[in-house]
């Protein structure tokens, strides 16, 4: 060290910041990936509902799909746990047989339960929580 200069004779601490970099970048790519899936789901949800609107079989499946593949990358965020269950409670709304709404709300509500859990000082969540036991009550 001659003058108050570093010499770097190894390109191994170079190399471990590109590479840190490099998964930085990987993974804020796929987190970018999984907010536009995230809000094409929420505008998707949010529609439901709407006047006259009802969502073709193959919507509602890649709406669940969605939801699903959210979900295996962060099982315990607490927006796609609330997902599911609003997802799963208007699967009940449609639902022509009383056991598999009734089914279909007790889903619901164990997902809603863990996204409370996550997220307790969140009042909209308990109070979905709420109305899905209402409904999981009236269905049985």
């Amino acid at each position: 060290m001659a003058g108050g200069r570093i010499q770097v004779k190894s390109f191994w601490l170079p190399g471990l910041a590109i590479l840190l970099c490099g998964f930085m970048l990987l993974e804020a790519g796929r987190q970018f990936g999984n907010d536009i899936r995230f809000s094409a789901v929420q505008a998707e949800l949010g529609f439901r509902g709407r006047e006259s609107y009802q969502p073709s079989l193959s919507t509602i499946e890649e709406t669940t799909a969605a939801i699903d593949t959210l979900l295996a990358v962060r099982p315990h965020h607490p927006d796609y746990l609330a997902a599911r269950a609003n997802d799963l409670a208007w699967q009940a709304y449609w639902s022509t047989r009383r056991s598999d709404a009734a089914a279909l709300l007790q889903q619901a509500v164990a997902s809603q339960t863990l996204a409370v859990a996550a997220r307790p000082a969140r009042p909209q969540d308990r109070r979905k929580l709420l109305e899905y036991q209402q409904l999981a009550k009236q269905v049985q």
